[in-house]
């Protein structure tokens, strides 16, 4: 297949603008980094944040859909993991020079090979490339990165904090348990083995959860003080851990920790603590803001190991696909009306991919 010098895309000119249609060089691949010509990028709640208030990107103009898929088409030097016309997924490279051609909302991009993994061939991309990747890395960082919990996963050797871990004396409460990030990271925390973990969400996600790890799920629309009662009849005053996978307001995940022990929560966003709600905490609290990268640079040699397991995970029925809908021909009016939705607080039930190519 010959690869082509310029390509259709879809670009963020400045922060507050909407996505347009652009064309841009086709980028080469430089070492670890495959060429893929994409099948599809997706689309996340960070892209709206990106768009209109400039958060999270290091630069304009930005390219959205950090999670992609395709087909290998050019080998950068060095790489064994893959040939060319293997169907491959990932994250794309936060830290490279140039981000945005790592980026999906284009016809060709980058990926490095320590943040993707092969398709299982059972699946379409659609499945396992474009609903996972930037979600999963999210919930799995949350709990063994050091920007997170920082605890051990010794089914692949990492080795988090250095200290040992019993997860099985152990409980987890997840906050907004029924968002993508919060299913998966009750998914992960099933692979840990914790004692309970008691999931905060609403009662339309109450089976999926408990089938898929959860051990206890409290009614996200009941009164603080009354979700905070439910949490502490399971865990009493002993939990140690929290995960706040939606909201900007941590109190909840503060209030549930232990007043007798340090406690650790971690939330993926900015957040706020209501100090008057927390309860006495006579060992204190941390919070721990994680990144859910897998190019960061101090986790990327054990991302690789976590992507080159994740395939597996998927065909076990271990990690769940979520649902997706599609957006062809990179349609930026569409693109744009999605992350209207994301921030007008609208509901998008499924991961929405774009498709570059007809």
């Amino acid at each position: 297949m010959s690869i082509p010098e310029t390509q259709h895309a879809l670009i963020i000119q400045s922060k507050g603008t909407p996505i347009v249609p652009t064309t841009r060089p086709v980028p080469l691949p430089g070492p670890n980094e495959v060429l893929i010509r994409v099948s599809g990028g997706g689309l996340n709640p960070h892209d709206q944040l990106i768009r209109d208030l400039g958060i999270l990107a290091p630069s304009f103009p930005w390219i959205p859909a950090n999670d992609l898929a395709g087909t290998v088409v050019k080998l950068g030097q060095g790489v064994t993991k893959y040939a060319v016309g293997d169907r491959i997924f990932g994250q794309s490279h936060f830290f490279s020079e140039v981000p945005i051609d790592h980026n999906g909302a284009q016809e060709y991009a980058l990926l490095r090979v320590e943040a993707s993994a092969k398709v299982p061939a059972s699946l379409k991309d659609d499945d396992a490339a474009l609903t996972l990747p930037t979600n999963f890395v999210a919930a799995f960082w949350a709990l063994h990165d050091d920007t997170g919990h920082n605890l051990p996963f010794p089914p692949l050797g990492l080795k988090g904090n250095g200290e040992p871990f019993d997860f099985s004396k152990h409980d987890l409460v997840v906050i907004g348990g029924g968002s993508r990030v919060g299913k998966l990271a009750v998914q992960i925390a099933k692979l840990d083995g914790w004692r309970n973990v008691v999931v905060t969400a609403g009662k339309q996600n109450e089976d999926e959860l408990l089938k898929t790890g959860a051990t206890h799920v409290i009614d996200r629309h009941l009164p603080f003080e009354e979700q905070l009662k439910q949490i502490r009849a399971v865990v009493g005053n002993d939990l140690q851990y929290s995960i706040d996978a939606v909201s900007h307001d941590l109190t909840l995940a503060v209030a549930v920790l232990s007043s007798d022990k340090e406690g650790h929560a971690v939330h993926l966003a900015s957040v706020k603590v209501d100090e008057a709600r927390i309860g006495e905490k006579k060992a204190g609290f941390k919070q721990h803001q994680s990144t859910g990268v897998s190019t960061k640079p101090s986790s990327i040699e054990w991302a690789a190991k976590v992507w080159d397991a994740l395939p597996a995970w998927i065909e076990q029925g271990k990690i769940l696909i979520p649902k997706w809908t599609v957006i062809d021909d990179l349609d930026a009016d569409k693109a744009n009306e999605v992350l209207d939705k994301y921030r007008d607080g609208v509901v998008v039930p499924d991961h929405v991919h774009l498709h570059p190519h007809q």
